[in-house]
């Protein structure tokens, strides 16, 4: 299975969703079943999140994202 999930943030002063990109996932899924009993998974993930500043201009925060690797 494979999933792909993507977020994006607005300001108080500007309601466009689409305006900031916020977070990126991608997640990838194996299932491997022997015996008919038993099941094995294996999982790889990724994930960025962008860091934006809570204070007028709301530019990218230092660090300007955060990166993850799962397995």
């Amino acid at each position: 299975m494979s999933y792909i999930g993507v977020g994006r943030k607005s300001n108080p002063d500007n309601y466009d969703l689409f305006y900031k990109s916020a977070i990126l996932v991608v997640n990838q899924e194996f299932y491997h079943q022997f015996h008919s009993v038993w099941q094995n998974s294996f999982a790889l993930s990724y994930r960025r999140q962008d860091e934006y500043l809570d204070n007028k201009p709301y530019e990218h925060d230092n660090p300007k994202l955060k990166q993850e690797f799962l397995f």
